[in-house]
């Protein structure tokens, strides 16, 4: 008996990803990640010492690591012909093409606002995608499956100059 489903019937839903990255700083920059996870404990030591209290120690240290959790724990960023799919454990966050106001190309990744908001609060309502080496696939994707976003970030920069 095949797993494959018929095309005809409702209950499949077979989902076409065209570009699977992982994000896992833990993996992939294990130096800087080491960095971050001994600065937390160097500010909950502190902090423990300061207050004259192990368990508030622990509680800087645990509140630190918590705020960083996307650097422990692997982000799996999917793009394909219904949009940009996020998933973290069993989590998942799906932004279609159409829900998208503008892209930008970073240094390390793609940033994806869903308001047309321009302010500098917009970044904390937005995406980051990092590449990881990919960045003329995951720009080349944007650009068929929302090409009316082609030339955001010029765009963008031009209106804030202007005004």
């Amino acid at each position: 008996m095949s797993s494959v489903k018929s095309r005809g019937s409702s209950t499949s839903r077979i989902r076409q990803v065209d570009l699977r990255l992982v994000s896992w700083p833990l993996r992939d920059a294990p130096l800087s990640t080491g960095l971050v996870l001994l600065a937390c404990v160097a500010v909950g030591t502190f902090a423990g010492w300061l207050s004259q209290s192990w368990s508030m120690g622990l509680l800087a240290a645990v509140a630190l690591m918590i705020a960083t959790w996307k650097l422990w724990i692997p982000i799996i960023c999917e793009l394909g012909p219904s949009g940009v799919t996020v998933g973290v454990l069993h989590w998942r966050r799906h932004i279609a093409w159409h829900e998208l106001d503008r892209f930008e190309s970073r240094d390390r990744g793609m940033m994806f606002y869903t308001e047309r908001d321009h302010s500098a609060l917009s970044a904390l309502r937005s995406l980051y995608l990092p590449w990881h080496g990919s960045r003329d696939a995951v720009t080349e994707i944007c650009e068929r499956y929302h090409p009316s976003l082609r030339d955001s970030t010029v765009s963008w920069r031009a209106k804030q100059n202007t005004t």
